[in-house]
């Protein structure tokens, strides 16, 4: 699929994160990200309204969901998706029920990360 995106998947599925809420979990991958020498931006805008939690190497985007329901987490997806600089997609999640989704959008990858001690 993409050397990036397995760089990104490593370098979440190395940690054990502490969070209390989205913005801590956040700054966790920040710190991993940071870490692990990979190039990124944090919550840099793609057009009004659209601005994803992370973009890795210019475009890999990542999004991180506590919480919400599957399908505003897939039209957030379908929008990030229709942006031409973004060419994989990386979701982050702490339920098993967000994780539901397809494997590419307009033919972009898509991966879904499920944290490791997540319900």
């Amino acid at each position: 699929m993409s050397l990036t995106m397995d760089l990104i998947e490593a370098s979440l599925r190395r940690r054990r994160f502490r969070f209390t809420s989205e913005t801590i979990l956040q700054e966790g991958i920040e710190a991993g990200f940071t870490a692990d020498g990979l190039h990124f931006q944090r919550h840099r805008r793609l057009a009004p309204g659209d601005i994803p939690d992370f973009i890795v190497s210019d475009d890999h985007l990542v999004e991180v969901k506590m919480k919400g329901s599957l399908g505003n987490l897939t039209r957030q997806l379908f929008r990030y998706a229709a942006h031409d600089q973004i060419t994989h997609l990386v979701v982050v999640v702490t339920m098993r029920s967000l994780g539901n989704l397809p494997e590419d959008i307009f033919g972009k990858p898509l991966r879904v990360i499920l944290l490791n001690g997540a319900i």
